[in-house]
Parts: C-alpha cells; sequence; structure tokens
C-alpha cells in the first residue's frame, strides 16, 4: 500500500466503507455514490481511486452512460474487513 500514504486515513476509511457496504449488498457504486456518502471531494477521491487501482484494490468500469462504477477485488475486500475490524476496535 505504498500509495496509500498520501492521503488521509479518515477519508480512505470512509471509501473503503462504502464500498464495502456495495460489496456486501452485491452492487458496484460510482463514483458519485463514493463523492456523497463517503462525504468526500473529487479531487480527493480522484487520488484514493488511482492508489487503490494501481495497487490492485479496486476495479473500475465505464458503463455505456458514461458513469464510473468501482469494484473491490478480493485484496481489496481484505483490507476493508482489516479496516473496519480496526475502527470497531478503537471505538
Amino acid at each position: 500500500m505504498p500509495g496509500i500514504y498520501y492521503v488521509k486515513l479518515g477519508q480512505l476509511l470512509r471509501v473503503l466503507e462504502v464500498l464495502y457496504k456495495y460489496y456486501k449488498e452485491g452492487k458496484e457504486p460510482t463514483v458519485s455514490d463514493l463523492i456523497v456518502e463517503g462525504r468526500i471531494s473529487s479531487s480527493s477521491l480522484s487520488i484514493i481511486r488511482q492508489r487503490l487501482k494501481e495497487d490492485g484494490y479496486i476495479t473500475e468500469a465505464v458503463n455505456p452512460d458514461r458513469t464510473v462504477t468501482i469494484k473491490l477485488t478480493e485484496k481489496g475486500v481484505k483490507l476493508a474487513e482489516c479496516l473496519l475490524k480496526c475502527k470497531e476496535l478503537i471505538k
């Protein structure tokens, strides 16, 4: 996860929480979903997406309507589960 350290942990955690929620529902969120539900700016999300994609935690697909959907990879699911467990421990 070398590139991820340059973003705020809270932002990364919120994005992973949203992605994991959609994963559990069997859905794939759009970039807009992540911005709204993750309470994050588009520029911050862009950095997080790039780093998560480069490190193999997410995949992206461009739909016919030109929206971009994002999906956690198996590696991304493990990261999200790990971080969410840590979050629960420190509450």
